[in-house]
């Protein structure tokens, strides 16, 4: 991980500033998803509402008015390790426990439901488990799988007993804020932050 962080660092700024952009253009629509989907508890907005094209206006615009403010060449700029873990352990604490309890409890959770049938909640909350699991594999260290697979059935079983993402939610980010703690207490691969 180091090194694949270390080699951003010494791409070119244009070609810094491009891979934000790309990034922008996936996670701006991400987020007002997100948004969508926490404020109507529904997927998939209503195809009568057609709303579909604030989807990509959000991203454009969004990519305008960072562009037009420096952004992206401010960013690139004064960006260096620190800046860089610190960026991801955010992305770990509050974006990762938002988009893939969505993701995992919101659709697969649900999905599953509908094709075993809403009686089987405790083979759906070990498939979502097994699911949620194999997804991270490679982005996790191997003796930490068996915690995810823990800690999915327990998030899979808060959405059953609850109805609502947001036990799942919490949870997740109180495991993700532990783990991120306990990760630089020991500099697992990640400098405290000073």
């Amino acid at each position: 991980m180091k090194a694949f962080l270390a080699r951003l660092l010494t791409l070119p700024r244009g070609q810094k500033r491009w891979l934000m952009v790309g990034a922008d253009l996936l996670l701006l629509p991400g987020a007002l998803w997100a948004a969508y989907v926490l404020r109507f508890a529904e997927v998939l907005p209503d195809p009568a509402l057609q709303v579909w094209w604030l989807f990509p206006a959000t991203a454009l615009l969004g990519i305008l008015i960072f562009s037009r403010l420096g952004l992206y060449r401010t960013v690139v700029r004064f960006m260096g390790m620190r800046a860089i873990w610190l960026v991801a352990a955010g992305v770990a604490l509050l974006a990762a426990p938002l988009l893939e309890e969505i993701v995992f409890r919101g659709l697969v959770h649900n999905a599953l439901a509908r094709v075993l049938g809403p009686h089987r909640r405790w083979g759906i909350i070990l498939l979502s488990a097994v699911i949620f699991t194999l997804i991270h594999l490679g982005a996790v260290l191997p003796y930490a799988l068996g915690s995810l697979f823990m800690l999915a059935i327990v998030l899979g079983w808060l959405y059953e007993r609850t109805g609502s993402l947001w036990p799942p939610i919490v949870v997740h980010f109180l495991f993700n804020a532990l783990n991120t703690i306990m990760a630089w207490q020991v500099d697992l691969e990640m400098p405290v932050p000073s």
